[in-house]
């Protein structure tokens, strides 16, 4: 599945469970390995929003998000992933607290 289309998934998916559910938290991608490519797209296309636990899932063989062991990767994505949850958690506070 291309990150846009689970973008698309989620735009739909993740409100039908809030209507359900509104303390319900909504976790992805779930996706084998850390592929930079696939998650910074998958936030570029709006996915992120509907996300209150990001999901990585780092298997032997795959990029680590560890600069120790990884030194040359970007330190803006992996922040951003931080910065896109805690936007989600502080929306998701303000909604359920009534503010």
């Amino acid at each position: 599945m291309t990150p846009e289309a689970y973008a698309e998934l989620l735009a739909r998916v993740a409100p039908f469970l809030k209507e359900i559910d509104p303390q319900a938290q909504v976790a992805g991608p779930a996706v084998c390995g850390i592929e930079f490519d696939w998650h910074e797209n998958l936030f570029r296309a709006g996915g992120g929003k509907y996300l209150d636990i990001i999901s990585i899932h780092d298997y032997e063989g795959n990029v680590s998000i560890d600069r120790d062991t990884d030194p040359g990767r970007s330190d803006s994505f992996p922040s951003a992933w931080c910065g896109t949850a805690s936007a989600t958690a502080r929306s998701h506070r303000r909604r359920s607290s009534g503010g």
